[in-house]
């Protein structure tokens, strides 16, 4: 009729095209509610919805080395929340994952929620709790640990003892990580070669190197052969004992014990020498490391374990030029300085510090403040022994002047000079014969010993406590 609005065609609004229906069936429209669905159909009960990941995600992330301190927090609660932790499996897993990032009071924490749960701490968990101890440096509590082991009735195996002699070397306990191996065999067991590492690196820190050959004997009596750490816990421990013949002799005999020796093997060589002050042994046994990591200037050569023979690195030729230095060699010590640009070794503060008082000995004030100079320009930057090896060299060839210049630079430099560096430049002042100077360095000394806080007398301090 005139006037009538006209049907739309199907498929089309007074406003556009409509979105298609979804068919149901064959071919009856579905209701709006199914087609925003999408494949369920209207009517059907709606799936459960979860917010927090299932218990083989949560595992994951917790074992996943990039997962922070904060989001482990909120993953274990998550564990916590869902029930999941109801099982000594989960418990170790969340106790590792704590002593990785170095955080044993929460390691231990964890251990001792489980009896709480109704779950029996067990050898596992106890073990990784102690492991998470010596990774935190926490040897107290690892002892600790494995003194209630008893007490949960439960029976150490060698991992655990590993463990505590682990977590006792790094500590600097040296008695305890002995008697820890010594639990091993009263245990039924037989050392591993973990356990003898783990012990070598103990007696190394405690500086017990007689304990050190007996323990390395002992282990050649076994069926173990020594590796690398073996070798080198054993060598460092001779050098702090100044034994360099011995260390010496266990250098040799690494290719009968089918070791070939890495950087940290020559530098703790070079470190017995350096202390016994044996300076051409020092600079023989450099040029012999030279040449096995691919020649001077050349790239390293694979070793027999499979990894490389690195050549001497910063340490080893500083550590030769303490040597040098100890030996009263100071033209040696410019030739290794001059290798060690040949080999495309940067120096660092050390190895120049080490040349500066070689200098010194050699009464070559001008040479050791060219050196500091290059510092300056070239780096590394000098520090406060940087600038009291110069001055001690000036008060050595009675350079007063300069002596005097140095003490000002460091000021300009933001370093403090100590009181050993003004005796040296009092005493480069008295020997030039300029006591005004010398005089005013004294009341320098003076005001700034005054201006130190000072401690209290013993009574005051008796009455403190």
């Amino acid at each position: 009729r005139a006037g009538a609005p006209r049907p739309a065609a199907p498929g089309v609004t007074a406003g556009g095209l409509a979105p298609p229906l979804p068919l149901v069936g064959p071919s009856t429209p579905a209701p709006l509610g199914a087609a925003l669905l999408g494949r369920r159909h209207f009517g059907e009960a709606p799936r459960p919805r979860t917010t927090d990941p299932d218990k083989a995600q949560l595992l994951e992330r917790i074992r996943s080395p990039a997962t922070r301190p904060r989001q482990l927090e909120e993953l274990a609660q998550a564990m916590r929340r869902n029930g999941f932790m109801n099982n000594p499996m989960e418990y170790t897993t969340l106790i590792s994952a704590w002593g990785k990032r170095r955080s044993w009071q929460r390691a231990i924490a964890t251990l001792l929620e489980m009896p709480t749960h109704g779950l029996a701490k067990d050898l596992i968990a106890t073990s990784a709790a102690i492991s998470a101890c010596e990774r935190g440096g926490a040897w107290e509590h690892a002892l600790c640990l494995f003194s209630g082991l008893s007490q949960d009735e439960l029976r150490p195996n060698l991992i655990t003892c590993n463990a505590l002699i682990s977590a006792c070397a790094k500590g600097r306990r040296w008695q305890w990580a002995l008697a820890s191996f010594a639990e091993i065999r009263r245990l039924g067991f037989e050392p591993d070669l973990v356990s003898f590492n783990a012990t070598l690196t103990a007696c190394d820190r405690g500086n017990q190197w007689r304990r050190s050959v007996s323990i390395l004997e002992e282990m050649k009596e076994t069926s173990l052969s020594p590796d690398r750490v073996t070798f080198n816990s054993t060598l460092s421990a001779l050098a702090k004992g100044s034994q360099w013949e011995q260390a010496a002799a266990l250098f040799e005999q690494a290719e009968g014990l089918g070791i070939r020796p890495d950087t940290i093997s020559t530098n703790a060589l070079l470190d017995a020498f350096r202390r016994a002050a044996r300076w051409e042994a020092a600079v023989l046994a450099l040029e012999a490391a030279r040449r096995r990591g691919g020649g001077p200037g050349g790239g390293a050569v694979a070793s027999a374990e499979g990894g490389a023979a690195a050549r001497p690195d910063v340490i080893s030729f500083s550590t030769a030029m303490g040597a040098c230095k100890n030996g009263g060699a100071w033209q040696a010590v410019l030739a290794l300085l001059h290798e060690m640009t040949y080999d495309q070794v940067k120096p660092d503060v050390i190895s120049c510090n080490t040349a500066i008082a070689a200098w010194r000995l050699g009464q070559q004030w001008q040479a050791a403040l060219l050196l500091l100079e290059d510092m300056w320009q070239q780096g590394p930057n000098p520090n406060v022994a940087s600038f009291a090896e110069a001055v001690h060299a000036c008060e050595v060839c009675h350079r007063w002047e300069t002596a005097l210049q140095l003490l000002e630079e460091m000021g300009n430099d933001g370093l403090a000079p100590s009181a050993r560096v003004y005796e040296w430049a009092i005493s480069a002042c008295e020997k030039a014969g300029s006591w005004e100077s010398a005089t005013v360095l004294m009341e320098e000394v003076r005001s700034m010993m005054s201006s130190e806080p000072q401690p209290p007398p013993p009574q005051q301090q008796q009455q403190d406590q």
